[in-house]
């Protein structure tokens, strides 16, 4: 933080306001711990409804019946008592008083300056214009590990304030020191600017921590009375005062909260419906099972390494014929040949040497569905059936030692997965009825997609959507689906397949990974960590007890990043390497729009590949328009062209 503020402090006394500037509600408002501790006392039986209104109105009559400066908390709460029971109000004034306490964190920015006057044996001081007690405040300090001040000055306990300078006074004769001598911090530019410079103090303002411009605050405050910010609940607080940057905001804010209550969904089905253990499949499942252990800490999870191609080659031998392949394989809508030779099991130099043979080249993409009408590919596939089918039993019979060593034990086994229609669920579970293995699976899934074939076969839920369920959320998520599963990406490969090692033990070769050597993934990494950090405060900060999250809110701000990305989040994600078929960048542009223009079938075919296309439009075109819009209708158009 400000080196340069750290060096002009020469005041031997430093006075530190404390909300905003050393702490902040990561919650936002006031209003909204109000409006959360109104949300904890009804889920816990209270008769609270209406409690947040009534808590903002019974302050404003309170600073009319015993002024800003000596109003305490109880007097609030006495004013309330008219609208609750007097033990009601009692409760709710504890769950008040919790809720400061957990919502409540630190400012690292202002934190660093604090701890910097500390260390060079300034006389640190707090004072704060505030109706919660000094033990409250103390308390609140103490959670979010700030020590080593001299003495805290609280309004309310002295019946002075800041903003009038009384407290400024006050604090000067009990420390017997002078205004000179003393260097205000503090974000309001009333009672932290103009109130003590006029009392000869010097004074710097701050905003989370970092020097800021009187103009600025007054500039700021005058555009929020004229336009209300209409920001959703999602911490903006804690990304603005922590990081600011896009992979913070996205992990902290929106990838944290949803993975928050997906967990809690999870949670609660598995102790309803007697599950024996939560497995999270490789590799969408590595961060869900961290996310999990963090607010489940006591449970036994496991990571199944498994991946669509290690689980289906497997069953090939089940299903023979080019139809037994395409049921069986979970394939889309389109593929490479590449993609579709390695579905059969073949690999490197020999499915290179097949696609020359048969007049392909490995990027070829063929439509799933034609695949049984392509003279050259129902070649190619009568070819290698016989190898197909041999290599199958083998890698059936390797993987059959996995699941029996993994699933040992088990009777009802909860699949975590990210999503979207379900084919390694239903590999496993086939396989589970070949191996004799008696295993109930319920698959949880961040979303189904609702045109999955396997929906109605198999019991697999969306947390987000599902057939019958938000069903057009599903149809939207389609065009930043990959964004979604770069999310989760974990730092190895795929399970590529199983093997057996001289002693029958199942082992399994990975698939190299696909940002080996590079830094392109290092801010999925950051959103990761971000919502990690999420998870850590979410529990250890009890913020589960206020259920705070609306999940609909989360969910709406991730559909903006995947929809409607600002420039600055298309810049910083779109650089980052997906996987599926095609080792790309999410949304970048290889050329110029000069190229393009000029070029136009280069641009066509390059957005036919493209991950993540309204980033792609939004990075290449430069304009604040909804490129999601346009694509939408571009596509609809295609589709009634061509019948």
């Amino acid at each position: 933080m400000g080196s340069k503020l750290m060096l002009s402090l020469d005041s031997p006394v430093v006075f530190f306001d404390i909300f905003d500037t050393l702490v902040t509600r990561a919650c936002g408002s006031p209003q909204s711990v109000f409006e959360y501790v109104e949300q904890r006392a009804v889920d816990e039986g209270l008769a609270a409804w209406g409690f947040a209104a009534k808590r903002l109105d019974a302050e404003k009559e309170s600073i009319e019946a015993v002024g800003a400066g000596k109003m305490r908390l109880e007097d609030i709460y006495l004013r309330l008592e008219r609208g609750f029971s007097r033990e009601v109000a009692k409760q709710l004034m504890d769950y008040e008083l919790q809720a400061e306490i957990d919502f409540c964190i630190p400012v690292p920015s202002g934190i660093d300056l604090f701890n910097h006057c500390v260390q060079s044996c300034k006389l640190v001081v707090l004072a704060s214009d505030m109706y919660l007690s000094k033990e409250a405040i103390e308390k609140i300090l103490a959670n979010c590990g700030i020590e080593g001040y001299s003495k805290l000055y609280v309004s309310c306990e002295y019946g002075e304030t800041k903003r009038n300078g009384s407290l400024f006074k006050l604090a000067m004769v009990d420390l017997n020191v002078q205004a000179g001598d003393i260097t205000h911090l503090g974000d309001d530019l009333f009672s932290d600017y103009l109130s003590p410079r006029k009392l000869g103090l010097n004074a710097t303002l701050l905003r989370f921590g970092k020097p800021i411009s009187p103009l600025r605050v007054f500039v700021d405050r005058m555009a929020r009375n004229i336009f209300p910010s209409q920001k959703t609940k999602c911490f903006a607080n804690r990304y603005e005062t922590v990081n600011p940057s896009v992979c913070y905001k996205v992990g902290y804010s929106i990838l944290g909260p949803i993975l928050a209550k997906f967990c809690e969904w999870i949670h609660e089905r598995k102790e309803d419906e007697g599950i024996d253990k939560l497995f999270f499949v490789a590799r969408d499942g590595y961060l869900m099972k961290r996310f999990y252990e963090i607010l489940y800490s006591d449970e036994q999870c496991e990571y199944l390494l498994a991946s669509r191609r290690s689980t289906t080659v497997p069953l090939l031998w089940l299903n023979e014929g080019l139809e037994g392949f395409v049921g069986t394989a979970g394939l889309g809508y389109e593929m490479q040949l590449s993609e579709l030779l390695t579905r059969l099991g073949l690999d490197g130099d020999e499915a290179e040497e097949l696609s020359l043979k048969y007049g392909f080249v490995p990027s070829d993409r063929l439509r799933v569905d034609d695949l049984a009408r392509n003279e050259k590919f129902a070649s190619l596939f009568g070819d290698v059936a016989p190898a197909v089918k041999k290599n199958s039993r083998l890698e059936f019979e390797a993987m059959g030692a996995y699941f029996k060593s993994a699933f040992k034990g088990c009777r009802v086994v909860g699949f975590v997965d990210l999503g979207w229609r379900g084919s390694i669920q239903h590999a496993l579970e086939t396989a589970f009825v070949e191996l004799g293995m008696d295993i109930a699976v319920k698959g949880f899934y961040l979303g189904v997609s609702p045109k999955s074939r396997w929906v109605d076969r198999q019991d697999m839920r969306g947390f987000l959507f599902s057939k019958g369920k938000e069903e057009r959320a599903a149809s939207d998520e389609e065009w930043f689906n990959a964004l979604v599963e770069a999310f989760f990406v974990a730092p190895h490969g795929s399970a590529r397949r199983y093997r057996l090692d001289d002693s029958n033990r199942a082992t399994i070769d990975f698939e190299s990974y696909e940002a080996d050597g590079e830094n392109v993934s290092s801010p999925l990494f950051a959103v990761q960590d971000a919502a990690l950090e999420f998870a850590s405060d979410y529990k250890t900060r009890n913020w589960s007890r206020y259920n705070f999250i609306d999940i609909m809110d989360a969910a709406k701000a991730l559909y903006s990043l995947g929809l409607k990305p600002s420039r600055e989040e298309a810049d910083v994600l779109g650089d980052c390497v997906f996987a599926y078929q095609e080792i790309l960048p999410l949304a970048k542009p290889s050329r110029t729009l000069f190229h393009y223009l000029i070029n136009p079938r280069d641009l066509v075919s390059e957005m036919s590949v493209c991950y993540w296309k309204p980033a792609f439009l939004n990075r290449l075109l430069k304009l604040p328009i909804n490129y999601w819009r346009i694509l939408k209708t571009a596509k609809r158009l295609f589709r009634g062209n061509n019948g």
